[in-house]
C-alpha cells in the first residue's frame, strides 16, 4: 500500500505465508501479472500511485483508488515479447536469502548498549563482525544546506552540478548552484550515501559535484575500494545493516557516527565485478515499457 515501494509477484515460495495488513493483493486475469507488476512498479506507475495515495502521515493507496485506476494493455502482437522482458527484470530481484534458525523472541539486556538497535535485530552482533566503514573512509562529511535562491536550474559560468537524492536514485542533474566557501565538493571516485530516507542509495562518484544536505561524502582512503564498497552497501547485507542503523520515527535518517560504525567484511572488499552504477528497479520499467 505504501506507494513509495514496488509490487512484489507471489512465488511459489511465498505460499502459506501470513501476509501484512501493508499489503493489497491483486489476482490478475488472462496471465496479466507481469504487466501489472511491470506498470505500477515503474517510474511512471509509482507516480500515479503517489498521487492516489491518501493519509497527512504514511500515505497510503486504497483499493478502491487502486482497482479504478485505468493503465494500458499491451498490444497482442508484443504482449509475449514484453512480458519475457519483464519476468527477466524481475527475477533479477531475487536474493538469496537466510532461513530463520531461532525465534525472534529473546531476553535482552537494556541496561547495555542502544535500545533502537537492540529492539531492531535479533542479533547486535553483526554490527561487531568487520571493518567499520569509519576505519576505511579518510573523511565523513555531510554536504551543507542551500537555499532555494541560490538554486539555478540550468547550468552555466561558475555554476556546479549539485548531487542530491534523486541524482543518486537515478534522474539526472537538475540543479546547479555557485561555490561558496562552505560548499561541501565530492570528486570523481568518493563515495555518496543517502542520509535521507530508508533506500539502498549508495552511488561512485564520476565527476566533480557539490554535495546536497541529505548526502553524506565519503572520502576513502583506498580509492580502488569505492565499487566495492558501493556494491555491498547496495547489496542484502549492507542494506539489511543500514536499516538497523536508521533513526527517526516518520522520516528515516543516518548519523555521521551510525554510518562510520557499520561494518564491511573484508572479504567485502575483494569485489571486482561492475563498476556501473545500478539502475533503480522503477528506472530499468520504465525503460522496458515505455522505451
Amino acid at each position: 500500500m505504501n506507494p513509495e515501494l514496488p509490487l512484489l509477484i507471489v512465488r511459489p515460495d511465498h505460499v502459506g505465508s501470513l501476509v501484512s495488513s501493508a499489503f493489497l493483493a491483486l489476482r490478475p486475469r488472462d496471465g496479466l501479472g507481469p504487466w501489472i507488476w511491470g506498470v505500477l512498479t515503474s517510474r511512471t506507475g509509482r507516480a500515479f500511485r503517489v498521487h492516489l495515495a491518501t493519509g497527512a502521515i504514511g500515505r497510503a493507496t486504497t483499493k478502491s483508488a487502486l482497482l479504478d485506476l485505468m493503465i494500458p494493455i499491451p498490444p497482442l502482437a508484443e504482449a509475449h515479447a514484453v512480458e519475457k522482458r519483464l519476468l527477466r527484470i524481475e527475477a533479477e530481484t531475487h536474493r538469496e536469502e537466510e532461513e530463520a534458525s531461532e525465534t525472534w523472541w529473546r531476553t535482552a539486556d537494556l541496561t547495555r548498549g542502544e535500545w533502537s538497535i537492540a529492539l531492531a535485530t535479533p542479533n547486535p552482533d553483526a554490527l561487531d563482525v568487520g571493518i567499520p566503514l569509519g576505519d576505511l573512509c579518510s573523511e565523513i562529511t555531510r554536504g551543507r544546506h542551500v537555499s532555494l535562491e541560490e538554486y539555478r536550474d540550468q547550468p552555466g559560468p561558475d555554476l556546479m552540478p549539485l548531487t542530491d537524492i534523486a541524482v543518486l536514485g537515478g534522474k539526472p542533474v537538475r540543479r546547479w548552484v555557485l561555490v561558496e566557501p562552505r560548499t561541501v565538493i565530492a570528486q570523481s571516485a568518493d563515495v555518496f550515501v543517502a542520509a535521507v530516507g530508508a533506500r539502498p542509495h549508495a552511488v561512485l562518484a564520476t565527476e566533480t559535484t557539490v554535495v546536497d544536505r541529505n548526502v553524506f561524502r565519503l572520502r576513502l582512503r583506498d580509492q580502488g575500494h569505492g565499487p566495492a564498497i558501493v556494491h555491498y552497501l547496495n547489496g542484502q547485507t549492507g542494506y539489511g545493516l543500514r536499516q538497523v542503523l536508521l533513526t527517526g520515527d516518520f522520516i528515516p535518517g543516518m548519523r555521521k557516527d551510525n554510518l562510520a560504525r557499520l561494518p564491511v567484511p573484508p572479504e567485502a572488499l575483494d569485489f571486482t565485478g561492475s563498476t556501473e552504477p545500478l539502475v533503480p528497479l522503477d528506472l530499468q520499467l520504465e525503460r522496458a515499457l515505455w522505451g
